[in-house]
């Protein structure tokens, strides 16, 4: 990313969420014996390391370059004071001034979901 000059947002592009079937996007459990340490070195053997493009990034794990910061301004903590949807926001302004988002598809990190707010104050943001 620090070489391309339009490539200066990119988020990993893993994480337990998705749809389960049951209505709730936020959260899968792993699979019988799966690790998150597995999970990841499957990935590493696997990926073709990527970057993808993608139309909004989802904010648990960042890499922002400096410079989009400066141009594009801090996550907005007014608007999204809970901390929940701020990041497509903010995707959304660096895309209209230009930039790329990406994601790679090369690295896996485990993210607890709803470990900040709990599943009822997650839906209730959410809904």
């Amino acid at each position: 990313a620090l070489s391309k000059r339009r490539w200066p947002t990119i988020v990993n592009g893993s994480e337990p969420g998705g749809h389960n079937g049951t209505n709730d996007w936020s959260k899968n459990d792993l699979p019988g014996s799966w690790t998150p340490a597995g999970i990841s070195e499957s990935v590493v053997r696997s990926s073709r390391h990527m970057l993808v493009d993608v139309p909004v990034l989802n904010g648990f794990c960042m890499f922002i370059k400096r410079e989009v910061v400066d141009a594009v301004g801090l996550m907005d903590d007014i608007a999204f004071p809970y901390g929940f949807g701020e990041e497509n926001d903010f995707a959304m302004r660096t895309k209209r001034m230009g930039y790329e988002l990406k994601v790679f598809e090369g690295g896996y990190i485990w993210h607890h979901k709803s470990k900040s707010y709990g599943d009822n104050t997650r839906r209730s943001l959410s809904s």
